[in-house]
């Protein structure tokens, strides 16, 4: 459904338990993302890229223990990640550039062994990046620029 001209708030989906690719990129969709993501239990891939859906990332989506990728870059998120999202074992790929998140990356990104490429540029990140970034042995992809990340690059990296 990407590529369109839908416009409202987030769909009404969490009973579409069945579910596992949702990609609604590049439309004019607006409002939170409802925390009902959380009950896609089957989802593998959402993508909801350049629209303009603002507030938090819901806490919910940790639950999605099949989420492989996820994609909400350039929109108006805020706020900081979810703690719980870094205990997501399955995600390969993280795309939330060009937000408004906020706050230090935490070390427990370096939990998630299975990413590959992590692009978070464009938003406000403020301090050390963690050394356990090092973990991450399958990370091809790094994306990082304009935040306000400060101090040493690790020697992990």
């Amino acid at each position: 459904m990407e590529f369109n001209n839908f416009s409202g708030l987030f769909p009404a989906i969490g009973n579409m338990k069945a579910l596992q690719v949702l990609i609604l990129d590049r439309n004019a969709l607006t409002g939170p993302i409802p925390s009902t993501i959380g009950n896609l239990s089957n989802i593998q891939e959402i993508s909801l890229s350049y629209n303009k859906f603002n507030g938090i990332i819901p806490q919910e989506i940790h639950r999605l223990n099949r989420l492989r990728y996820l994609a909400m870059d350039y929109n108006n998120l805020s706020g900081p990640l979810p703690p719980a999202i870094f205990n997501m074992s399955s995600l390969d790929d993280i795309g939330l550039s060009g937000n408004k998140l906020i706050g230090e990356l935490p070390s427990e990104i370096g939990n998630m062994k299975a990413l590959q490429s992590l692009y978070i540029h464009n938003n406000s990140f403020t301090g050390p990046m963690p050394s356990t970034i090092g973990n991450l042995s399958n990370l091809a992809f790094l994306g990082l620029a304009f935040n306000n990340l400060s101090g040493e690059i690790p020697s992990s990296i």
